[in-house]
């Protein structure tokens, strides 16, 4: 991932097992979100969530995670 940061033209985030704080334990939100940023990513991230937790309690969780990596 490293090495494609700087000429990245559109981010996925994708949530399989949200956990309580919204994280997830596959993706390192907390580290991939800075190193956009210090590459200049300015640019839309899409979502995604493929959880078995039910949609209605899991997608609100990992959306508000998701917006305060990308607010921070």
């Amino acid at each position: 991932m490293q090495k494609t940061l700087g000429i990245a033209a559109h981010v996925h985030a994708k949530f399989w097992k949200p956990a309580p704080d919204g994280s997830d334990e596959k993706v390192d939100y907390a580290r991939i979100i800075p190193a956009l940023r210090a590459a200049g990513y300015d640019g839309w991230v899409s979502f995604e969530y493929e959880a078995e937790e039910p949609e209605t309690t899991g997608i609100p969780r990992a959306l508000a995670y998701l917006k305060r990596m990308l607010t921070a």
